[in-house]
């Protein structure tokens, strides 16, 4: 049985019997993104959180950035390791994008982008990982941040 979620922001999202994968445009800005919606997270309720969730991404996606640079200021590891990887492994690759080896972490935070918005379910509950990268073009390391279903951050991490 099919199942459609009407967002505001991203219109009429068909989910089959495996759920749902594929590029959504956001209409307003334009902005593509890769959404995974995985079978088990298809009932009518974790519709509405997903729903929810993906009408407040803007705003979601403000929070794990802000999230994301007090973490590095903080010398989180994770989100730590993750630039550090970056400014290590990809140092060229970060002078040519941003014009010299000078930049504040907020310019690398600012200049990491929202990718792929993915829910699964944990313990029942619906879970929101929202993945960033860096240099898309130029690695394929990933910092995600989870969100809860009431839109919280609960944990971030560092995958490739």
């Amino acid at each position: 049985m099919e199942k459609i979620i009407d967002s505001e922001l991203f219109g009429k999202i068909k989910l089959n019997e495996d759920g749902f994968t594929d590029d959504i445009v956001d209409r307003i800005s334009g902005r593509v993104l890769m959404l995974d919606i995985f079978e088990d997270v298809t009932s009518e309720k974790n519709l509405l959180d997903i729903k929810a969730i993906l009408d407040n991404y803007i705003e979601l996606d403000k929070q794990a950035k802000k999230y994301v640079l007090n973490a590095l200021n903080q010398g989180e590891g994770t989100v730590q390791y993750y630039y550090e990887y970056h400014k290590d492994e990809l140092f060229p690759e970060l002078i040519e994008r941003f014009g010299g080896n000078e930049y504040s972490d907020e310019t690398l935070v600012s200049h990491t982008a929202l990718a792929n918005i993915w829910f699964s379910l944990d313990e029942g509950d619906v879970l929101a990982t929202f993945d960033y990268k860096l240099l898309p073009e130029d690695s394929d390391e990933i910092l995600a941040v989870r969100f809860d279903h009431f839109q919280k951050i609960i944990g971030v991490a560092h995958e490739s």
